[in-house]
């Protein structure tokens, strides 16, 4: 059964408005879409079109959005993992590595090509791990350049469950 709330030749209405059954082009739904939103905001937010003194950004950014009020705050803890893979130390060991193998993967042979879209995303994988071989995690040997693909491959792998014994 045909609905016949709407005019002649209008689709059913988005948010209580109805289009023209021309208006088939995504560009004009989209831009329709938006004007609904802001009106939405305009009408219910009060912030709307106000901004905040630098005074009030001030206290927003020292306030309990980084501070010991909030309940995610760690009391500025870092783990030891993290300081080292954050480290100059490590950045160097990555670049060497790289720079080693040429950006391209050891396996499937795909290459890192900067500034192209759709470029291969490299990784500097760590042939013995990284947690259970603290003496070698910045050896250049012991680093080898693999593609995303192939690096899920490996045993390695986001896996926690390896022991030392297994690459002794």
């Amino acid at each position: 059964m045909k609905d016949t709330r709407f005019k002649k030749g209008h689709k059913k209405p988005i948010n209580g408005w109805s289009f023209p059954t021309g208006a088939n082009n995504p560009a004009k739904l989209i831009r329709v879409k938006k004007i609904l939103s802001k009106q939405k905001i305009g009408k219910n937010n009060p912030m709307f079109g106000k901004h905040p003194s630098r005074k009030t950004l001030d206290k927003m950014r020292t306030n309990a959005q980084w501070k010991e009020k909030n309940i995610n705050w760690k009391g500025g803890v870092m783990s030891i993992n993290e300081k080292i893979r954050k480290s100059f130390e490590y950045k160097l060991w990555r670049n060497a590595v790289f720079e080693r193998d040429n950006y391209t993967c050891i396996w499937c042979g795909s290459k890192f090509i900067k500034g192209v879209t759709g470029r291969v995303k490299i990784h500097a994988d760590h042939i013995k791990p990284f947690s259970l071989f603290p003496e070698l995690r910045f050896a250049i040997d012991n680093g080898r350049t693999l593609c995303l693909e192939c690096h899920e491959k490996t045993p390695t792998y986001m896996n926690g469950h390896i022991k030392r014994e297994d690459y002794i």
